[in-house]
């Protein structure tokens, strides 16, 4: 195996202090995981990292298999990140009608050399099952996102390299894991972790994240969607433009931008106390501008 795991130094994830015009009265920082990698960046990296190791240590698996649907940053993190560290990883994608070609994400994952395998919507619900189907008991299966304890442990460390002590961190949510990283890792602290959830009627995502990581210590907002997970309305697409053109930092479409929305209308109802310390985490994930029209 190759032994290029510096190619993700977390210690490129600064926090940035940086002023925005329609966050006032506050002071804003952007904790950097998008500088980690520019294909394995924000919390891919966070979730992948213990997987691997885990991975790694077991010598009687020899290839990695997980999971997405056709325009995942998680399956494209994983192809880099295998083909960086010498790791075979196979990809399950949800949809059968797809095939390597039909869109720059998954051109990108055969460019790397993920072994792509795409499946109907029916058999894509039996995921887990159908990796050992496929591939045998010889695999490591990586849950979709990255979710599960090594994802967790993963995401909590981020709370460790905050060189600033926040009052508020803020990030998307969609499967949970991130946040309940964050939020294991403020335990103790003063810091309040904040989620943002991405997709619609997300509401189940806190009884889900209580139950699967125990940890309750953050808020969930569920109402700056702008109508789902591959939506970006107009009013929430120039807020994020607006933050681009007046910092120089971009934001993906489908998470953070949905975040810094939040942020400015939680700002705008006095959620925040007088020159509070805020951070946005990024999270990487510009690759989900490749997927839209």
């Amino acid at each position: 195996m190759g032994n290029n795991s510096i190619s993700f130094d977390t210690k490129r994830s600064v926090l940035q202090r940086v002023d925005f015009s329609l966050l006032q009265g506050i002071q804003l920082y952007v904790k950097r995981d998008d500088l980690i990698h520019p294909l394995v960046s924000g919390n891919k990296w966070r979730k992948l990292k213990y997987h691997i190791d885990a991975f790694k240590a077991d010598k009687g698996k020899n290839r990695v298999v997980t999971f997405g649907g056709g325009y995942s940053n998680h399956l494209i993190a994983s192809a880099c990140a295998g083909a960086v560290l010498s790791i075979p990883v196979s990809g399950i994608v949800r949809g059968d009608e797809l095939t390597a070609g039909s869109n720059q994400i998954l051109k990108f994952c055969d460019m790397y050399g993920m072994d792509l395998r795409f499946v109907s919507r029916e058999e894509y619900r039996r995921k887990e099952h159908l990796a050992k189907d496929l591939f045998g008991d010889q695999v490591y299966v990586v849950p979709e996102g990255g979710a599960g304890e090594p994802g967790v442990r993963g995401c909590a460390e981020i709370i460790d390299e905050l060189e600033v002590e926040l009052d508020h961190l803020f990030a998307g949510v969609g499967s949970g894991t991130t946040l309940a990283g964050l939020a294991r890792g403020a335990e103790g602290s003063r810091l309040h972790v904040e989620g943002v959830a991405a997709i619609k009627n997300g509401q189940y995502l806190q009884k889900e994240i209580a139950e699967s990581y125990l940890t309750t210590n953050f808020t969930l907002h569920c109402d700056f969607h702008g109508g789902g997970f591959s939506k970006l309305p107009e009013d929430i697409l120039d807020v994020g433009l607006k933050f681009i053109r007046e910092t120089g930092i971009l934001l993906d479409p489908v998470y953070t931008i949905k975040v810094l929305y939040a942020m400015v209308r939680l700002n705008q109802a006095n959620y925040f106390a007088e020159n509070a310390r805020v951070g946005i985490l990024h999270t990487g994930g510009m690759t989900g501008w490749l997927g839209r029209q």
